[in-house]
């Protein structure tokens, strides 16, 4: 049952729990819906204990459970001595069938409601409004030995080996953002956290208390310093001001007070501190004031060169004075290179570079059965009724995935539709025979109302350019949960990266372990070592025609050419895995936290990390 026709499962949620007792073995499965218990189902073994085989029996029985009654089983809750009596259980719950697992205690386990609107699981800040990841680790998606797996023992032992420095002498790291949002940088920050709870680092994310009147001021600032192609006004001095007492208050409230991550370590506070957003560059100096020992790091992104700060006035320029001014504390900036800093303010010395990652076990890049895909397939397929756009009836229909950034080009936008347009054409000549794949725009939905007029524009233009395209193209802002995402990358024919793309080339890993043909608009760089590595084309930014003529090649294309392309797992991806990018924010941690200066002189951290 691949086909996105037809309607979707019904969602349900399970609870299982069990005797162990060698007397009487047993185990109990409650199946309920939003509201009330819908099933029962139990199971006894004759043997004095558990068989080996729980694991395969249990996710058999579900999957037969869920193709019996139409419906798909979301989550499942257990209780703690199940999980610790077969910790394979929950990873294999969620890698296989999709279904998220909740481990809790028995007093819990009946009067927990852990899921909103659309199946999705509540993200709550905990005390001091650090973020309470997988619902505080209680649920279980992936053990350390998974991680192991996905890299060779070099990477493995070098992670090893950090971690069991920073374990021995109890460093406590923070990690600051100013809001949960749906970004690839955020997901890979979600699985650097798990990689460090399963080496017992303790590592904790905080982020800050939203306000309605500084909303728009970090919108602008974060457009000024990343996204310099977006025509936005320069921040006043109201906007600063107003930016600094937000970051200050949010101090005052939840870091600085005995035992929070701000205060002196020895008073409780954390040992490293890493600034993920240009927004909280205050922090660096808060941060500094409480102990000016303690190591900071900035990790967010910032394209500001020297072209664009020659003279004061330039709104780069001066939103860069700004932040600069707090965030000239830091004593490490480690970004994803290539980065444009303005190297008469950021010495050379402090800038180290880290690659992008892709994890293997998040809900965007893990591999589904083709059944759960079926499942967010039709999903998809409903909100595209709903909103007006075209279907995806996959898959008797294939389709392109055009990837569109949070604040998206809508010049870049068309290039795509004109080129589509002249794929289209060439097809008709060349093989008029075949049937042509839809071309579907996407972009992960945001509360920004640019990007709603954006949306609005793009189809103005195929309605009164192009008409004939209408039935053909599928525009469409993406939402929870991140299956959906993970569901249009795994079933499409390419992927159309464009080079205004923010997380830009996390999308690129992401695509290339699915094994999806790339057409890129921006140049390899430092990922030119995964060129053998998949079918990636690169062309220019606005020349459309290159890309019809791609777009064609891939279209006839072979399928033994397909397979000869895929990438094959080799130590090239362990630089682009979690545990690869870990071994070098581990290196940080562990040399800062020693006293040892570290000066990357635009290295990449993880050659200082091989080297450490």
């Amino acid at each position: 049952m691949s086909s996105w026709a037809g309607s979707s499962l019904a969602p349900i949620y399970a609870g299982l729990s069990g005797i162990t007792e060698p007397s009487e073995p047993k185990i109990g499965i409650a199946f309920s819906n939003s509201t009330c218990l819908v099933d029962y189902l139990e199971y006894r073994f004759c043997n004095k204990d558990l068989p080996s085989e729980f694991c395969d029996l249990l996710i058999m029985e579900m999957n037969l459970y869920s193709r019996t009654y139409a419906e798909k089983i979301v989550a499942l809750a257990l209780p703690t001595n199940i999980d610790v009596r077969f910790p394979e259980f929950c990873p294999r719950l969620w890698l296989e069938i999709d279904c998220i697992p909740i481990v809790l205690d028995h007093k819990q386990i009946s009067r927990k409601r852990l899921f909103g609107a659309g199946n999705i699981l509540h993200s709550v800040p905990g005390p001091g409004n650090a973020i309470q990841i997988d619902q505080a680790f209680h649920t279980h998606f992936v053990r350390r030995t998974d991680f192991e797996n996905t890299v060779t023992p070099h990477t493995w032992s070098l992670a090893h080996r950090y971690a069991a420095d920073l374990r021995a002498r109890g460093v406590k790291l923070a990690v600051f953002s100013s809001a949960i949002e749906n970004k690839e940088v955020e997901r890979g920050r979600i699985a650097l956290l798990r990689l460090a709870h399963c080496l017992e680092i303790d590592t904790r994310w905080y982020t800050m208390h939203p306000s309605p009147r500084v909303l728009r001021s970090v919108e602008k600032l974060h457009s000024l310093l990343q996204r310099p192609q977006i025509r936005e006004e320069p921040l006043t001095t109201d906007e600063e001001l107003q930016l600094l007492n937000w970051v200050e208050r949010n101090a005052e409230r939840d870091f600085l007070g005995p035992n929070s991550p701000l205060c002196p370590p020895q008073e409780g506070g954390v040992d490293v501190v890493v600034i993920s957003d240009p927004v909280l560059s205050a922090l660096a100096r808060i941060s500094k004031q409480q102990c000016p020992t303690r190591p900071v790091i900035f990790s967010g992104r910032i394209d500001i060169h020297d072209s664009q700060s020659e003279s004061t006035g330039n709104k780069q320029h001066d939103a860069f004075r700004f932040v600069w001014s707090t965030l000239n504390y830091a004593d490490v900036f480690a970004c994803q290179a290539p980065t444009q800093l303005d190297s008469r303010y950021v010495p050379k010395s402090k800038v180290g570079y880290v690659m992008a990652s892709v994890d293997r076990f998040d809900e965007v890049a893990k591999d589904m059965a083709y059944r759960d895909l079926a499942f967010y397939g039709r999903q998809f397929n409903k909100s595209c009724r709903d909103s007006g756009t075209a279907i995806l009836n996959y898959p008797n229909e294939q389709y392109i995935f055009a990837q569109l950034s949070p604040m998206p080009s809508f010049q870049q936008a068309v290039s795509v539709l004109q080129a589509y347009q002249e794929f289209l054409n060439l097809l008709q000549k060349f093989c008029p025979a075949k049937h042509p794949p839809k071309l579907l725009f996407a972009q992960r939905r945001t509360n920004s109302n640019r990007n709603k007029t954006f949306f609005e524009l793009l189809d103005s233009y195929i309605r009164h350019n192009m008409a004939e395209l209408g039935d053909l193209v599928c525009l469409k802002q993406i939402g929870p949960p991140d299956q959906l995402w993970n569901t249009l990358l795994s079933n499409t024919k390419a992927v159309i990266l464009l080079s205004d793309q923010e997380d830009y080339e996390e999308r690129f890993l992401q695509a290339l372990q699915k094994g999806k043909s790339i057409i890129r608009t921006k140049a390899l760089g430092p990922y030119a070592f995964l060129q053998s590595e998949g079918d990636i084309s690169v062309v220019g930014e606005n020349d459309w025609g290159a890309m019809a003529q791609s777009l064609l090649q891939l279209e006839t294309r072979s399928n033994e050419y397909r397979q000869k392309v895929l990438p094959q797992r080799s130590e090239k991806w362990d630089k682009v895995t979690t545990v690869g990018t870990a071994v070098s924010w581990l290196f940080l941690a562990s040399a800062l936290s020693n006293g040892k200066q570290v000066e990357p002189n635009e290295k990449y951290i993880d050659f200082l990390a091989q080297h450490g």
